[in-house]
C-alpha cells in the first residue's frame, strides 16, 4: 500500500557541470549549463524540470518524491567550532551566534548543517558546514517544481559511508573533468574540504593539503588523469568501487546507504526545521503495532463511509414501500 501513495526516494549529485539522479529502476544524468553569476540558466531550468518530471513518473494525485541530494563542495566552507556545555536544545541557538562569529555571513544568509563530535565537561565541539542559501534555493525550485522533495547535505558527506574503515585516518579524493573534490577524516570526523584543479600537478596539490597517508580515489577522471599512478608511488591509494551506468557515483551510492541503513548526514537547511513534521505515508512504520490499528481503523471508516448509503437504502426499503402503499390507498 505504502508504494501506492509514495514512490521510492531518489539520490541525487548535484555538480557545477552535471546532476546525477539515481532510484531503483536505474539512473539519469543530465549536463547544468549556468549563468554568469553560477546560477543555472532559464532554458537548463526548463529541460531539467521536464527530464525529472519524466524520469520520476510522479502522478497528481501522488504525494512529492524524496529527493536526498549531495551537492558539491564549491563554495563550501567547513569549519569546527567550540561550543560551551549547555543543554542539548540549547544548542542550535548557540551554533547560529558562533556562525554569525566565524563565518563571513549571517546564518540567515547562509544554508548550514552541523554534527557534534564531542560532548563532555572539558570540551564541546560540532563540525559545520555552510553555503550561501541561494545556491541550495536554486536546486530546490528546479527539483520542487518537477515534483520532489528535496533535502540536502554534501556529496562528500556520502562518499565517506563507502569507505571500509572509517576510524583510521584518511582522505577521500573525488576527480572530476574540471575539478577535484578532498576531504580529509580524522577520528571518523572530517577536518578539512578542498576544492583542486583537476589539470596540473593534482598528486603535488593533494599530497600538499592532505595529512594522511591513506586516500581513497573515485570519479569519472580518476583512472584517466594518470593521477592514481603518481599517488600510489606517495601514498597508500585504495579505490571506491562504484557500479557503472547512468546516475551512479560515489555519491549517490553513499546517499542510498544513507537511507537504507539509516544514517543520519548532516543537512543543509536555510531555514530552522519546523517543529511538526508534515505527514509522508512513505516514513511511516507499518510494522509498529500502534500504526497497523490506526490503519485498522482508518480502513473501517473507510469501508463504512462507502457501505453506509446502500445499507440505509436496503433498510429504509420496507419502511418506503409502507407509506407507498398507504399513499396509494389514500388515493
Amino acid at each position: 500500500m505504502r508504494e501506492l501513495f509514495n514512490s521510492p526516494p531518489v539520490f541525487v549529485e548535484i555538480n557545477p557541470a552535471s546532476l546525477r539522479v539515481l532510484r531503483e529502476s536505474g539512473g539519469l544524468e543530465l549536463a547544468l549549463q549556468r549563468a554568469v553569476d553560477g546560477k543555472l540558466t532559464s532554458a537548463c531550468r526548463k529541460e531539467l524540470i521536464s527530464a525529472l518530471q519524466n524520469f520520476l513518473g510522479r502522478k497528481n494525485w501522488q504525494p512529492r518524491v524524496r529527493a536526498i541530494c549531495g551537492i558539491s563542495a564549491h563554495g563550501v566552507s567547513l569549519r569546527k567550532i567550540a561550543l560551551p556545555p549547555l543543554a542539548g536544545g540549547e544548542l542550535e541557538s548557540v551554533l547560529r551566534l558562533q556562525i554569525e562569529k566565524e563565518f563571513p555571513l549571517s546564518p540567515d544568509e547562509l544554508a548550514w548543517g552541523w554534527r557534534e563530535i564531542s560532548n563532555d565537561s572539558a570540551r564541546r565541539e560540532a563540525i559545520v558546514a555552510a553555503v550561501r542559501k541561494e545556491i541550495i534555493e536554486d536546486y530546490a525550485a528546479v527539483l520542487s517544481e518537477a515534483g520532489a522533495n528535496p533535502e540536502f547535505t554534501l556529496s562528500a558527506f556520502a562518499r565517506e559511508l563507502l569507505c571500509p574503515s572509517p576510524n583510521e585516518p584518511h582522505a577521500i579524493l573525488e576527480i572530476g573533468r574540471n575539478h577535484a573534490e578532498l576531504i580529509s577524516i580524522e577520528n571518523g570526523v572530517a577536518t578539512s574540504l578542498k576544492i583542486l584543479p583537476a589539470n596540473g600537478n593534482l598528486a603535488d596539490a593533494v599530497l600538499k593539503n592532505s595529512p594522511t597517508k591513506i586516500i581513497y580515489v573515485s570519479g569519472d577522471a580518476a583512472a584517466q588523469s594518470g593521477v592514481w599512478e603518481q599517488l600510489s608511488a606517495r601514498m597508500d591509494c585504495r579505490r571506491l568501487e562504484v557500479p557503472g551506468g547512468d546516475g551512479f557515483s560515489a555519491a549517490t551510492i553513499g546517499l542510498k546507504k544513507s537511507v537504507s541503513e539509516n544514517i543520519l548526514l548532516p543537512r543543509l537547511q536555510s531555514k530552522p526545521q519546523p517543529s511538526k513534521t508534515p505527514f509522508n505515508f512513505s516514513w511511516t512504520d507499518f510494522t509498529r503495532g500502534e500504526n497497523r490499528r490506526w490503519l485498522t481503523r482508518a480502513a473501517v471508516l473507510l469501508v463504512l463511509l462507502l457501505v453506509l448509503p446502500y445499507a440505509e437504502a436496503l433498510l429504509l426499503k420496507p419502511l418506503l414501500g409502507l407509506k407507498l402503499a398507504s399513499f396509494k390507498k389514500q388515493r
